[in-house]
């Protein structure tokens, strides 16, 4: 029997050997020609970071379903510094801390970086062993002195190489199946551990800081990869090498349309067939119906792919990205590596030399020289811009040409110039730096002399809840004709939540014009923006007319101001209270702003909504509101959400909303028009906690997780379940300072208070119609691409708004039972209105929810099916012989090979035509059918036409008819007649009063 020590030692000695085999082939200079397992590729990795720990860095990216590191070797002569990751973090984007800190602060200016990807099919490893190489090759040709070329490489370009993506795939392929067949069955590789394909689960909705609903559906492997992607502003290219063809793919793979940059792909393709040393195979291909012309081609005309990490990349990162399909076998045996290496050598660094093509550059803010973050820079009007670094860079590839640059940022005046670009230096790409000029906010005011104000004394007092009542009800009776007053509903102790609405038109919803509100003293003690509110009422109602600004403001937006919404709470708060509690709550001692629904959690406090939180929630639901602000007290700050998190250890942490660089927008927006908010911190301290009264805000604002995470606020169910985007305003530091201080209080935030209302007009906003009938659609849904969050069409015109900053956009617009319309977007710099663009879609194909059938139609056909049935039995019982020799007939044609040829290419013709039989939509034009009819009112008190479209519901009877019609101008009371006809031709004329049409 043996001894249990000598086998121990042996296998301690049998590793040891293997070790130093491995350690002593990284040291020659000869290539170790075997595919390596997972373990000694890891092992690998590591040694050469030790064997070139000037060039090389080594780190984890994530980690796949059965928690196998995603380790990448990142070449570059930058200084890195190599700490060990510690223990796995909860989130994978804190993998990469090390690297986002070095990507964002410590990257040499406008190096770009260039990225390729292995193995994203377990059974495809061919890439793992090129990128190994590729790393140890040019490690080593670095230092030899006569190979400047890769010296230069490296010295102006970081290379980044995944070798494994799908080591878990990986680990189960077998070597020398060169074809591969994918069962989710008989896993052999293809698929990760959880038998997704990796190279389809790339969602384009994916942002790294909004983790909730974009990552539901993502893989480990990718969501790593997805990560590492977007947190490199400097990855201008990028390839994945995959195996089972011979063909150099582009995108799109998953759209049926053309990229802005599809001669560039096609170069950069072409450019890598031509550098193989056996380009034949290419353009021969594997298989007859593979023959590719040159030897490229782009994803869609091939294989669609959905969700393709190459279209997400160009979507998503200002990154191009290949896909490199070198072998015509999956996972061919170790003996072809030496050939494969020798033949994708040479094209492979001629890509990495490409990052080098076009042009780069940095934009800057031509006074404070500072760099200027997100600012969009556009080749040719091309419908692909590429969006600056937060140190200002910027990359764009091109092709040889004469092209026209522009450079556009919020805030600033667009700076365009012609270029030539030769791509004649191949160490650096032209580079071509912008300066821009700042434009003046939209309305601003440059002194306090001439701001409007008001034409009758203000009272800088505290109003108790009579005074308020009083003084809305004297507001809206001084100024009938462009306010009303109106209450959502009552607080515990059945005080009215009243509404100050100002408008042009008050009480009715004009087509295409955005509604805003402000609400204030939601904290009870909180009680600066209660008296604001009523201060801002009075400045516009006393100023329309008189002030240009502030005319056009009203006119153009309806406004609603709701002074307080804890009236209860306000009773028990204390005049000069710094940061105390009393007060804060409501009647049944609940805070409000932590009493809505949430979408990470539901507990004490908000598994139960109070009656005032009940009204406002259905006040949002009643009215559409675009834009808003919740005004509080207790810090000097603009707040944006989400405020909640999904992390489960109840700290607090940064929580992006998809519209993430909108509300940065929207909270600067307040804050840099307030004297001293944007300073980022108290300009009044009032605490002796030194630690609330010393926090510092970069630029004033701050999202709400990241400041303190709280669940059930306000703000956040406005973005989740309305069309309204809303931010906090911390307003001061004290919330309840006495009443001598409120007329600072008030010229601190007069401006800010109404610059921001004119926020509401940025973006898009239009109506979504019916393309056949012109009737308004309401609740289509409004998406913009990239962006996981829609907006909705409102009743009764169908009219919506889409805030958006400055940029190109590919909005999305759908609605059950219609085809979704794809519209591209352009939102101009300084454009002072929202853009019109108005939306029409046409009813959906066969079984498309909403689209009526005719009953008719489907009667005759299942009839006609039956009496078939009956006669073919009659047969059968009648005439037994002849039943038993069809059987047999049948058989035999079933069994014979062109019949089973001739089923598979009639069964899908075969059901569509039953479909077609069966289903046949029956729809009802209203021009064909003489349904419908025009009104027209000239009832006008202003003179001014205004043309709109209203639905309206007409029941004759159990007749249900859709009527539209057309006006210039209706007004309260005023009564229309519309003639109608239905079914029968029984002309009918009905009258009614314009008030039933309208919506609060």
């Amino acid at each position: 029997m043996f001894n249990i020590d000598i086998i121990y030692f042996t296998l301690i000695f049998l590793t040891f050997i293997i070790n130093n085999n491995l350690v002593s082939t990284l040291n020659n200079n000869d290539h170790q020609w075997k595919h390596l397992t997972y373990n000694e590729t890891v092992q690998y990795v590591h040694q050469l970071q030790t064997n070139y720990s000037s060039l090389i860095h080594t780190q984890s990216i994530g980690h796949s379903v059965l928690d196998r590191d995603l380790w990448i070797i990142q070449l570059s002569t930058d200084k890195w510094n190599n700490g060990k990751l510690k223990s796995p973090p909860v989130y994978p984007n804190d993998y990469l801390s090390d690297s986002i800190e070095y990507y964002v602060h410590h990257r040499t200016l406008l190096k770009p970086t260039v990225r390729l990807i292995g193995t994203i099919h377990g059974d495809e490893p061919l890439g793992k062993q090129l990128l190994l190489y590729l790393a140890k090759y040019l490690a080593q040709t670095y230092n030899d002195n006569d190979n400047q070329r890769i010296r230069h490489l490296l010295d102006t370009v970081n290379i980044e190489l995944l070798p494994l993506m799908n080591p878990d795939g990986f680990n189960v392929a077998i070597e020398g199946d060169c074809n591969g067949v994918r069962s989710k069955v008989n896993w052999n590789g293809r698929e990760n551990a959880n038998h997704v394909d990796l190279e389809s689960n790339f969602n384009p909705n994916y942002s790294p800081n909004n983790q909730n609903n974009s990552i539901k559906s993502i893989e480990p492997e990718s969501l790593s990869v997805m990560t590492w992607s977007v947190s490199n502003p400097s990855l201008v290219l990028s390839g994945t090498i995959h195996t089972g063809s011979m063909v150099i793919s582009y995108p799109f793979d998953g759209r049926s349309a053309i990229t802005a940059d599809n001669r560039l792909f096609k170069k950069l393709s072409t450019n890598y067939v031509l550098g193989h040393t056996n380009s034949s195979r290419f353009i021969h291909g594997c298989i007859p119906n593979d023959d590719f012309a040159d030897g490229t081609t782009m994803g869609n005309s091939w294989i669609s792919t959905k969700n393709s990490m190459a279209d997400f990349m160009y979507t998503n990162a200002n990154c191009l990205e290949l896909n490199l399909y070198l072998s015509c076998c999956k996972y061919g045996t170790s003996s072809t590596l030496e050939l494969e290496w020798e033949s994708n050598r040479e094209p492979l660094i001629q890509l990495l030399e490409s990052a080098h093509w076009g042009i780069k550059g940095t934009v800057i803010d031509s006074t404070t020289k500072s760099s200027i973050n997100g600012a969009i820079i556009t080749v040719n009007n091309s419908s692909h811009s590429v969006i600056t670094s937060e140190r200002g860079e910027y990359w764009r590839l091109l092709l040889p040409g004469i092209y026209q640059l522009s450079a556009s940022a919020f805030g600033y005046q667009s700076s365009n110039i012609t270029i030539m670009v030769d791509n004649t230096n191949r160490t650096s790409a032209k580079i071509v730096n912008f300066e821009l000029n700042r434009l003046k906010q939209e309305h601003e005011i440059e002194t306090t002399a001439d701001f409007p104000e008001f034409q009758t004394k203000p009272q800088f007092i505290h109003h108790n809840y009579t005074s308020l009542v009083n003084e809305l009800h004297s507001l809206a009776n001084r100024f009938p004709t462009i306010s009303r007053l109106y209450s959502i509903g009552k607080s515990v102790e059945k005080r009215d939540l009243y509404v100050l609405e100002i408008s042009d038109n008050p009480g009715m919803h004009e087509l295409g014009e955005p509604e805003f509100k402000y609400v204030a003293n939601m904290h009870g003690n909180e009680v600066v923006g209660r008296e604001m509110v009523l201060l801002l009422a009075k400045l516009l109602l006393e100023n329309y007319g008189h002030d240009t600004n502030i005319t056009d403001l009203v006119n153009r937006t309806r406004i609603h101001l709701l002074p307080t919404m804890n009236p209860d709470g306000w009773e028990r708060s204390q005049p000069g209270d710094c940061d105390s509690l009393v007060g804060r709550t409501n009647a049944h001692n609940v805070d409000l702003n932590r009493n809505f629904p949430d979408q990470f959690q539901t507990y004490e406090e908000n598994a139960k909504q109070e009656p005032e939180t009940l009204h406002i929630m259905e006040w949002l639901r009643s009215y559409p509101f675009v834009l808003s602000a919740n005004l509080h007290g207790g810090s000097l700050v603009a707040n944006y959400p989400y405020d909640g998190n999904n992390r489960t250890d109840g700290h607090d942490g940064y929580m992006a909303t998809p519209d993430d660089q909108l509300f940065r927008h929207l909270a600067k927006t307040y804050s840099n028009l307030h004297p001293f908010m944007h300073l980022g911190q108290c300009n009044h301290k009032c605490s002796n906690d030194l630690n609330l009264m010393n926090e510092h805000f970069d630029d004033g604002i701050i999202n709400g997780a990241k400041w303190y995470a709280l669940y059930g606020g306000m703000q956040d169910w406005n973005y989740l379940h309305t069309n309204c985007y809303e931010i906090t305003i911390e307003m001061g530091c004290q919330k309840y300072p006495l009443a001598n201080e409120l007329a600072q209080y008030w010229r601190d935030n007069r401006r800010p208070l109404l610059l921001f209302i004119d926020q509401v007009h940025r973006g898009v906003k239009g109506v979504v119609r019916d393309r056949e009938t012109n009737m308004s659609i309401v609740d289509a849904s409004i998406k913009i691409e990239g962006v996981e969050h829609s907006i909705h069409s409102v009743a009764p015109y169908g009219d919506y708004w889409r805030l958006l900053l400055p940029g190109k956009y590919r909005m999305v617009v759908s609605k059950s039972g219609y085809r979704a319309e794809t519209i591209d977007v352009v939102v101009d710099n300084g454009q002072t209105s929202a853009k019109w663009i108005d939306i029409g879609l046409q009813r959906g194909l066969i079984g498309d929810v909403g689209v009526r059938h005719d009953s008719n139609a489907i009667l005759a056909s299942m009839s006609l099916i039956i009496i078939l049935l009956i006669m073919f039995c009659v047969v059968a019982i009648s005439c037994p012989g002849l039943a038993q020799y069809a059987y047999y007939v049948i058989g035999v044609i079933r069994r014979s090979n062109w019949f089973n040829c001739l089923s598979q290419c009639f069964r899908p013709l075969f059901a569509v035509c039953c479909a077609l039989c069966l289903f046949k939509p029956f729809r009802r034009r209203a021009n064909s059918n003489g349904i419908g009819s025009t009104l027209s009112s000239s009832s006008s008190s202003n003179g001014r036409s205004i043309r709109r479209m209203i639905n309206v519901d007409y029941v004759n009877g159990s007749k249900g008819l859709d009527n539209s019609f057309s006006y210039t101008k209706l007004n309260a009371h005023d009564t229309i007649a519309l003639d109608t006809t239905d079914d029968d031709d029984d002309d009918e004329e009905l009258a009614f009063d314009v008030n039933h049409l309208i919506r609060k």
